[in-house]
């Protein structure tokens, strides 16, 4: 839920107006509570009421002396380094709203200039332009003429800044070295028939016992081609 925004001004209405104190006072004291905690700061407050016979002392009456205490022995210019009374105050509003009509004068200034500045070009009359008008709207057309012959030349010589492209070299992996050859799984040559009896078992042996020398588990049975016997 939003709040609604607290006009500040005097409450005519007296019960509201002890209300308003008494609620504000009670935020005022846990916001001081609050930051001499938070931040390790000492700090007092002493509030004077017209409710109240006795001016209210935060945490203490010792502790608020000792703090103003060490106050007042401080220098001068340390006590007024950042301390504003009412004058000073209303001094430092009007300078910052005095520089918000100065620059709020200048740009209407610049609005007026350039819009005499395209009357006058559109066929216009400089007659009746008083001087200081003159002198502005001359001072205009000669910056924005200078502005444009400087893009007319960029663009002829192409002497636009080109985005800067920085190309990274890829680092490739090195290459594993060289394998050597695997041995052949077979013989180079088989015979076109198997031998026949003894002489088959030997050389079937022969060719299991090549093959689990070169592998780490047995082969896979195999079935002959056609054309060959057991």
């Amino acid at each position: 839920m939003v709040r609604k925004k607290v006009k500040l001004a005097y409450i005519t209405d007296d019960f509201a107006r002890k209300s308003c104190f008494r609620k504000r006072k009670q935020g005022l004291l846990k916001k001081m509570k609050e930051i001499s905690i938070l931040c390790d700061v000492e700090a007092c407050a002493i509030i004077y009421s017209p409710y109240a016979a006795q001016p209210q002392v935060w945490p203490s009456t010792a502790a608020a002396a000792a703090v103003l205490a060490e106050f007042k022995g401080l220098p001068e210019e340390d006590q007024t380094k950042r301390m504003l009374n009412q004058r000073d105050f209303l001094l430092q509003m009007i300078r910052k709203v005095d520089e918000q009509v100065q620059k709020q004068r200048r740009d209407n200034r610049e609005k007026v200039v350039v819009e005499t500045m395209f009357h006058c070009l559109g066929g216009g009359s400089f007659h009746d332009l008083s001087t200081p008008d003159f002198d502005d709207v001359h001072k205009l057309v000669d910056k924005s003429l200078k502005d444009v012959l400087e893009r007319v030349e960029t663009l002829k010589t192409g002497t636009r800044k080109q985005p800067v492209i920085v190309e990274e070299e890829m680092m490739l992996p090195p290459l594993p070295p060289s394998l050597p050859p695997l041995p052949p799984m077979w013989p180079p040559e088989l015979p076109p028939v198997l031998p026949q009896g003894l002489a088959a078992e030997q050389w079937a042996a022969g060719l299991v016992s090549v093959n689990l020398g070169m592998r780490a588990t047995p082969p896979t049975p195999m079935q002959p081609p056609r054309g060959w016997w057991i």
